[in-house]
């Protein structure tokens, strides 16, 4: 069990100006364990979320909270499934759950799902949807379920009977039933069809209120989908840099974590909407660590990786 350390930090008024909007550093807390040696985790709507003994019969869902405390873990456990492997883990401002991946039963067939958890934990729905397949999934503020993820047939998404222009982008009710779909496949300009399946895998993906975003890895490209569904095309980051965090928040700011191959040198890029251009960024002083990996955001605060693995740091973007 993780050694639960609840140390908080004063908040501090240090800021920085980012366009027509600062940041704000507010915290640092001490998280007890180091989160390094697991994928990069993920901020939403109150915790971050990290999954252990993925790809079995029954992952582990862990839940960080605000003050850096480990809340109680779930064991996942899918009906029928043999094997489970989470993609994707969220909580929402409401305290509820949403797991989604890809779960393959006794005979090796493989299915997607999306698992929606109570506040309580006491209760779990569970929506088959293959034969989509999501990577990513977050809670919009209104409580129903983004995902991006593309679709598969037994892990091949060139089968013949999958629609080859099926939307990438889709949304889920309170129970998991789809409301929408966003986008075809083919409907992001300037990116390589070849390259669709690694964007979507390796992809970052971040809800705010009344958009969904997505940076494609691979291409280098970063995509907005309004609530309405318009979608917005913008350059990606300076060539070079891979990108691995991404923040949205409600006052509209757009902020990605970035590492420049090879180097090991670490960067923070802010999007610049109306020029269409990522502005280079540094974290207000407080933090002890100028260009964090970036967990992910969730009204207007962000959170980052703190000076080391084992904090966890936020900021608010007014």
């Amino acid at each position: 069990m993780f050694h639960r350390m609840l140390i908080i930090c004063a908040v501090l008024g240090i800021s920085q100006q980012l366009g027509a909007q600062s940041v704000e550093f507010r915290n640092q807390v001490p998280m007890g364990f180091n989160v390094g040696g697991v994928a990069v985790p993920h901020w939403n709507g109150g915790a971050l979320t990290l999954t252990t003994n993925n790809s079995t019969r029954t992952p582990i869902l862990h839940f960080i909270n605000v003050q850096g405390g480990e809340d109680p873990s779930l064991a996942l456990t899918i009906p029928d499934a043999s094997s489970v492997r989470v993609n994707a883990l969220a909580q929402g401002s409401d305290g509820r759950i949403v797991a989604a991946g890809l779960a393959d039963d006794s005979s090796g067939k493989l299915g997607g799902f999306i698992a929606l958890i109570s506040k309580d934990r006491s209760s779990m729905t569970t929506a088959q949807v293959a034969p989509f397949c999501p990577y990513a999934a977050q809670f919009a503020p209104d409580g129903t379920v983004w995902s991006l993820g593309i679709e598969m047939i037994n892990a091949n998404p060139n089968a013949r009977a999958i629609n080859q222009g099926h939307p990438l982008i889709r949304q889920f009710d309170r129970e998991g039933k789809l409301i929408a779909s966003f986008v075809p496949k083919n409907g992001f300009p300037d990116i390589d069809p070849n390259a669709l399946q690694l964007d979507v895998l390796s992809g970052r993906f971040a809800t705010a209120s009344g958009r969904v975003g997505w940076y494609a890895t691979k291409s280098g490209r970063y995509f907005e989908i309004s609530s309405a569904g318009i979608l917005t095309q913008y350059p990606g980051i300076p060539e070079g840099f891979r990108v691995h965090g991404l923040a949205l928040t409600d006052s509209g700011a757009t902020i990605v974590s970035a590492v420049l191959t090879n180097s090991r040198k670490d960067a923070l890029y802010s999007l610049d909407k109306q020029a269409k251009k990522w502005v280079p960024l540094s974290l207000p002083g407080g933090a002890e660590n100028s260009y964090p990996v970036v967990f992910g955001g969730s009204g207007n605060l962000i959170a980052t990786e703190g000076k080391d693995w084992d904090h966890l740091s936020f900021f608010e973007v007014h």
